[in-house]
């Protein structure tokens, strides 16, 4: 239930960038579910973000802490903030 909330927090552009913050501060927690599905949902709804800096802000923190198990979704979220950049 927590990481659907966080889903929708994240894909809203009025809270996301609260909402990363709690996932940040809260990803030893929130890890144990939020790979589970391979990152679908909230891993994957990092994509809504379009800029460099949090591209580059995400890419250091799932390399920092990684996600078995969710990382085609990580590289999949990197590649969706790179095209929506580009565009």
């Amino acid at each position: 239930m927590l990481l659907a909330f966080l889903s929708a927090m994240l894909s809203n552009p009025s809270s996301r960038d609260e909402a990363w913050v709690y996932m940040k501060t809260n990803w030893p927690t929130l890890q144990k579910t939020a790979v589970s599905f391979g990152g679908g949902g909230a891993v994957s709804a990092l994509d809504s973000f379009c800029d460099a800096d949090h591209r580059r802000e995400i890419a250091q923190f799932f390399a920092q802490n990684p996600a078995p198990g969710a990382e085609r979704t990580v590289k999949k979220t990197l590649e969706n903030i790179d095209n929506c950049v580009a565009f």
